[in-house]
């Protein structure tokens, strides 16, 4: 029993590396929440399939309660991303192209979320980009993982016992739809490979290269 135990613990907590590449048919865990979804072709940065993602009317996103669980315990180590390709196909917005820096959300079993967010903004007329997130604690003096893309963040007044409890036992990974606050639901993003990467250094500007191993991307 100790040894069936200690094998269960180490396939949750070490092997199995979430991944969502959407090349097939299946959203892969991804569920709509006032939303729709569609399996569509091309991501140019690997000419692979990506999920297109349209908004809906009220508050609309895309989330996994699946395979993003307790991302700080699994991979909090210093060496681990979680990497998306993203691009905004529609803001919302008539008549011009709105900048958004593109988040990625995580929460935990009672709705507390934090959230990665890129320093630059991207527009409708940008092609994709690759962004990754570190996977990391939030340090002795009160600072937030980050890196040449961007920096997580949590709502105003809490501290780093708020941050970590959530990293350590996040519970669903969510992107919002509604990116630029517009009432139209006209929005569409796609999203491609959502995978925890190790290995992770420096991004180029461009976003083409993130992380050695198996999403690397040059």
């Amino acid at each position: 029993k100790i040894i069936l135990m200690l094998l269960v613990t180490f396939t949750s907590f070490g092997q199995n590396v979430p991944c969502s590449t959407f090349n097939g048919t299946s959203m892969q865990n991804w569920t709509n929440v006032l939303s729709t979804s569609t399996i569509s072709t091309f991501n140019s940065l690997d000419n692979s399939s990506f999920l297109m993602v349209s908004d809906g009317s009220g508050a609309s996103w895309i989330e996994n309660k699946v395979d993003y669980q307790n991302l700080g315990q699994r991979f909090g180590d210093g060496d681990h991303c979680l990497c998306f390709d993203y691009k905004i196909y529609n803001d919302g917005v008539q008549g011009s192209s709105v900048p958004i820096n593109i988040r990625i959300h995580l929460f935990d079993s009672s709705g507390n979320a934090i959230y990665f967010e890129t320093y630059a903004t991207y527009t409708e007329n940008d092609d994709w980009i690759k962004i990754c997130a570190p996977i990391g604690l939030c340090d002795a003096g009160g600072v937030l993982p980050s890196n040449a893309q961007g920096t997580w963040k949590m709502p105003v007044g809490q501290d780093c016992s708020y941050f970590n409890a959530i990293m350590n036992n996040s519970s669903a990974v969510k992107f919002w739809i509604d990116i630029a606050g517009s009432a139209a639901q006209s929005e569409r993003v796609g999203i491609d490979n959502i995978c925890v990467t190790s290995g992770c250094g420096e991004v180029n500007n461009d976003g083409s290269y993130c992380c050695e191993g198996d999403n690397l991307v040059q």
